[in-house]
Parts: C-alpha cells; sequence; structure tokens
C-alpha cells in the first residue's frame, strides 16, 4: 500500500475558519452597500422633478407647489423664466436643488 499524503485536522480546521471569515466579511460588506444604494437613493425624485417639469412647461400644473412623496417633501416655484424645485428628506437631511428653463 502507498502512503498518501494528507493534511492534518488542525491545518483543515484552520482553512475551514479562514474560509468562513473571509465570507462573512464580504457578505456584511456586499450588505452594506445594498442596504446605503437603498437607503440613499434618489432616482424617484428625478422622476418627479421631471414630470413637474414638463406639467410646468405645459401649464398642466399651478405653482407654487408643496407636495409629498415618500419621505420627500418637494417645493417648486417659478422664477422669472426658470422653474425651481427642491427636496428634503428631514430623516436623511439631504436636499436636492435643480433648476429648469421654461420656454
Amino acid at each position: 500500500m502507498k502512503k498518501i499524503q494528507a493534511s492534518t485536522l488542525m491545518e483543515t480546521l484552520v482553512a475551514s475558519v479562514l474560509i468562513v471569515i473571509i465570507f462573512m466579511i464580504s457578505s456584511m460588506i456586499m450588505n452594506n452597500l445594498f442596504g446605503n444604494r437603498i437607503k440613499y437613493q434618489s432616482r424617484m425624485i428625478d422622476t418627479r422633478f421631471t414630470e413637474i417639469h414638463y406639467l410646468a412647461l405645459h401649464h398642466q400644473i399651478e405653482l407654487p407647489l408643496i407636495e409629498t412623496v415618500g419621505v420627500w417633501q418637494i417645493q417648486a416655484i417659478r422664477r422669472s423664466s426658470s422653474l425651481y424645485i427642491e427636496a428634503n428628506n428631514s430623516d436623511l437631511k439631504k436636499e436636492i436643488n435643480k433648476e429648469y428653463v421654461l420656454e
């Protein structure tokens, strides 16, 4: 019979622990990244800004406008020939401002 080289039980346990630790750290990092992406996503607000701009451009909305979308408070104000839109999120303490030209 030939003798086959194998690792000891201690080497196997150390390798298993290292693999588990690396997996735990990478899963925590991925969870943090996805959680922040969902928490700070502003695509919904950008879409609403575009809708308000379109409606104001075609005189289908009354300005000044104040509305709430989710946790965001949106204010739209006409300033001479431009439209100023501001959104505030009090939970995240985040503010988004955009100015559009009304033709």
